[in-house]
């Protein structure tokens, strides 16, 4: 399975042969990679800096499902797999009987990134026999990598697609046909669209020069992923049906399709953030290109790769780069001598632009990834929010403040119409409400006149955290004082 320089892709699984040092070198990475990124994120999160309400979402989500209510989202008020099909969240479920917060999730998600060190590593050296500086230089690269931050502080399950989509590929030339399946399972098992990213990567291998069995497999693949792609859409259609809602709130993210400079100069950052090296990818270039669709709806996120949104894009961006990196270092009527300084040089620059990296703003609201400043007032939050409300009862929470609040039954979004849900409700105005800034002034409003006209009381007024109690029945309302 031998290509060209000119096609981009060397021997498939050569002599090479990783030894145990690389590994241990390696292994050393990812723990380095993965102590300070949960560093970064347990301090965030003890900050009050988990923006997104997705992780806590995800983790009630998985509390429900343990509790009798399958995938049942307090977010939308409905069943996830009405807007997405994720058996991967299925099988996390027991995660969370860890703890009544989303934080062993998080590490989960924090995990999976920092281990996409070892296909990337061993992709570089098997697929495209790379030095071994240079492919610790790539996997370096990733891990620091401004995309790969986003998806780190976004706090969301496609971290798994990025290290089953890796592993994948670099499985697909090892004849054990189980951990190449394995890895697909876990692949497809994450999102809806997976099957699509991994069936294109399969096409792009079934149908270049390989040994048979590489192809046969990835023709098999591929046809898992037109089945499973079809048992996906087809659960998410009924499952739509069945709550009355769904998927298709989303099609309004394909208003104004088309081209845009936001979306232009979001795929111009993604390959400058790989050292431009996808540029001499070949056709691991134009792999790469596929996801653009997405780019092209007036949804911001998308269109401009905030947040999780560029994993459709990282695995093919990573090929992309080792194709373009072997291309550049084994130019040929080049002596043997200059090609390792070239390897040596190309390290050393592809290790300086990943920790350049480390230094920019994320895509993820623009901030640093460097450990954030944790004070008293954070830490009285935590331990006011660990029995305020009763640790079972049904709370109305904003939603800067979902991954702080413990995981309970009958937890809710804060917006207007549920301030008739019978629960407390819970806010801090530091943190993001999630909710426009009209309809915050008006539920404001209705809950201090219910705390004046004595249907509910507010405790803990101090400060900028809010907890006020269910609302009071009319009986009951002649007992009720505010304090």
């Amino acid at each position: 399975m031998n290509d060209s320089p000119a096609t981009s892709a060397p021997a498939a699984d050569g002599p090479v042969i990783i030894s145990s040092r690389e590994w241990w070198s390696l292994a050393a990475l990812t723990v380095t990679a993965f102590v300070l990124m949960m560093w970064v994120s347990l301090t965030m999160w003890l900050n009050g800096a988990w923006g997104l309400n997705d992780v806590g979402n995800v983790a009630n989500m998985l509390f429900n499902t343990l509790h009798g209510r399958f995938m049942w989202s307090p977010d939308h008020e409905a069943c996830h797999f009405a807007y997405h099909f994720t058996p991967l969240l299925v099988g996390l479920s027991p995660i969370s009987l860890l703890s009544d917060y989303p934080v062993p999730l998080v590490a989960a998600y924090v995990g999976s990134l920092a281990a996409c060190s070892f296909p990337i590593y061993a992709l570089a050296r098997h697929r495209f026999a790379l030095a071994p500086r240079l492919a610790g230089a790539v996997a370096l690269l990733f891990l620091c990598n401004h995309f790969t931050a986003s998806v780190h502080l976004a706090n969301h399950f496609e971290s798994f697609f990025l290290l089953g989509a890796l592993t994948t590929m670099a499985l697909a030339t090892k004849k054990r046909p189980w951990p190449f399946w394995i890895a697909a399972a876990l692949t497809l098992s994450v999102k809806e669209d997976a099957p699509v990213w991994l069936g294109l990567w399969a096409a792009f291998e079934a149908f270049r020069p390989a040994s048979g069995f590489v192809q046969r497999r990835c023709f098999k693949l591929i046809a898992v992923c037109i089945f499973y792609a079809a048992v996906a859409v087809l659960t998410i259609l009924l499952v739509s049906r069945h709550e009355g809602s769904g998927a298709e709130s989303y099609a309004t993210r394909l208003a104004g399709f088309g081209p845009s400079m936001a979306a232009f100069w979001a795929l111009f950052a993604l390959i400058a953030s790989f050292a431009f090296l996808p540029l001499a990818g070949g056709r691991w270039l134009l792999l790469m290109l596929t996801p653009i669709p997405l780019m092209l709806g007036s949804f911001e996120f998308t269109r401009s790769l905030l947040y999780y949104y560029s994993y459709p894009f990282l695995p093919y961006a990573v090929l992309a780069t080792l194709a373009g990196l072997h291309r550049l270092t084994t130019l040929p009527l080049l002596p043997s001598r200059a090609t390792i300084t070239k390897q040596t040089i190309a390290a050393i620059g592809l290790t300086i632009i990943a920790f350049t990296q480390l230094l920019l703003p994320t895509r993820t609201d623009s901030i640093r990834r460097f450990p954030w400043e944790v004070n008293a007032d954070d830490m009285r939050r935590l331990e006011v929010m660990r029995n305020s409300p009763p640790p079972d009862a049904p709370t109305v929470v904003q939603f800067g403040l979902w991954s702080l609040l413990p995981t309970r039954p009958q937890m809710r979004t804060l917006r207007e119409a549920n301030l008739d849900h019978p629960g407390y409700v819970v806010i801090d105005t530091r943190l993001f409400p999630g909710i426009p800034a009209a309809e915050s002034s008006r539920i404001f409003a209705r809950l201090e006149a219910d705390v004046a006209a004595r249907r509910r009381t507010l405790d803990n007024p101090a400060g900028t955290l809010y907890i006020f109690s269910p609302l009071a029945s009319p009986a009951d309302q002649e007992t009720t004082f505010a304090r």
